[in-house]
């Protein structure tokens, strides 16, 4: 009964208003008509951090019949929806960053953006590990607080569906904000603010346990040679998990290209500086096919982001197990590091980080401040300052003639450095595959390998092991020479 009374009081007193105010009456009907039909989406958000240099895409709904400004810096763009929909695109000057305002329909929307550099950190465990699970974390948290550096983390997929609105942008200016964001990439962001003094945006889109064929489209996955061995592998190992009631609560993960839709897809919409990708360690059991998997990965999100020059740092798999002089030719470690080199060499522009003096002999390397300095290292001379490329050489051919072996590295500003390691690191083989530690010279840009118990070598391998020591380092920054071989051989 009380709420009969309290309706029809409320529609007297909305029809004395009409009577006495009709103007004013009207147009609050209007107003109130226009905020509920014009709609930013979901991504577009506060304390996003948007591409300088490149163009912002800003789209959400809209009634048909409504006509109204969008507004970024100076431009003002006068939208006409169709459909429901529309969109506008900005151009963000390159040598502009810092905060900025959107607005539209003369403010009734609007949202404080941060101008800058955004930055995709990818991969599995050791890319998810957190700012609260790194030893470091403490130093990261002091250090990390703010205004210039905001994150974004992509929700882990547990349903069947991808993430319709994931994650939101927040500035790093509490350590409470950031202690469960990944750590490497957090070290990464800091790094490079440090270094370039360009505000900085980091999404992580990362999941444990991950192969890297979830990471790749369908299309770019169904074109590749290996596709079929690739899904006999998931369905051999789900078919083991189901048999011992091992199930993961993470949907996508055991299936190609699903992580990609999930926890990528969606991320194309806005424009990237570049990516940071830390994985290989769930795929060392067919490495032999990694370097064409990450070449394809490469080439597959840079056509999603319509950027053929988007740069990639890929981080080389650390030290794994008890650090050790000598040589395995079955290691499963070093295949990947050699594959991970091969891709980034054959898929420019992208940037090695070799961090096999980092481990601490488990596959989760606890520290993880010198892994996202050096990653920001290397996405400076990659993407920043490319004048002055090579942090560390790159071994770009072999020669044989008689009893030596000569390996050239990449002209550059980086040069050889040997350590009281380097004798027990380098390894050569003749026709019979059969491997011994050779006798080594260097110069600033070449090797020289030969041993007296191979008469013609016709290999060469360098740091070929799970945790190998440190036998060449780069002249100057000291970062270590990456592990490498020159053959193709199984073993």
């Amino acid at each position: 009964m009380s709420i009969s009374v309290l309706a029809l009081a409320r529609r007297v007193s909305y029809r004395r208003i009409w009577v006495r105010f009709p103007v004013l009456f009207a147009a609050l009907l209007a107003t109130a008509s226009v905020w509920a039909r014009v709609e930013l989406a979901a991504h577009i958000q506060d304390q996003m951090v948007v591409q300088r240099g490149m163009p912002w895409e800003v789209s959400g709904t809209a009634n048909d019949r409504e006509r109204f400004i969008v507004e970024f810096r100076s431009q003002r763009i006068e939208v006409r929806p169709a459909g429901g929909a529309w969109s506008v695109r900005f151009d963000v000057p390159s040598n502009f960053t810092g905060p900025a305002e959107l607005m539209v329909d003369g403010g009734r929307l609007e949202r404080e953006v941060l101008v800058g550099d955004i930055w995709l950190c990818s991969g599995q465990s050791n890319m998810v590990l957190s700012v609260a699970r790194a030893s470091d974390g403490g130093q990261m948290a002091a250090s990390s607080q703010s205004k210039a550096v905001h994150i974004y983390q992509v929700p882990k997929p547990i349903t069947g569906r991808p993430p319709a609105n994931a994650g939101r942008w927040i500035a790093t200016t509490s350590p409470d904000q950031f202690r469960r964001f990944s750590a490497v990439c957090l070290a990464f962001g800091m790094a490079l603010h440090e270094r370039t003094k360009v505000p900085v945006g980091l999404i992580d889109s990362s999941l444990g346990g991950t192969w890297i064929e979830s990471w790749i489209s369908s299309q770019s996955f169904d074109n590749l040679s290996l596709a079929e061995s690739a899904r006999r592998r998931y369905a051999e190992i789900k078919k083991r998990r189901a048999a011992t009631g091992r199930r993961r609560n993470t949907y996508g993960i055991d299936e190609p290209s699903q992580l990609f839709e999930f926890m990528v897809r969606f991320l194309a919409r806005q424009s990237i500086k570049g990516v940071l990708w830390y994985q290989g360690e769930a795929n060392r059991r067919n490495a032999d096919q990694y370097q064409e998997l990450l070449s394809v990965l490469m080439k597959d999100w840079r056509a999603h982001w319509r950027n053929s020059s988007m740069p990639f740092v890929i981080m080389q798999l650390p030290g794994f197990g008890t650090p050790a002089a000598g040589f395995d030719a079955n290691s499963e470690w070093a295949a990947v590091r050699d594959a991970q080199r091969r891709a980034v060499a054959s898929s420019q522009p992208a940037g090695l980080v070799v961090s096999i003096d980092f481990g601490d002999g488990t596959i989760h390397p606890r520290t993880k401040l010198p892994f996202g300095r050096r990653a920001a290292d290397v996405a400076v001379d990659l993407a920043y300052e490319p004048g002055n490329r090579e942090l560390v050489p790159m071994p770009t051919a072999v020669s044989f003639e008689d009893s030596t072996a000569t390996v050239e590295f990449g002209k550059g500003r980086a040069c050889l450095e040997a350590t009281p390691y380097l004798s027990e690191t380098v390894f050569v083989a003749g026709d019979d595959h059969r491997w011994h530690v050779a006798d080594v010279s260097i110069s600033q840009s070449s090797l020289v390998a030969r041993s007296s118990q191979v008469s013609r070598p016709v290999a060469v391998r360098y740091a070929w092991s799970d945790y190998p020591r440190v036998g060449l380092r780069t002249c100057g920054n000291g970062v270590p020479v990456t592990p490498f071989r020159t053959d193709d051989w199984r073993s």
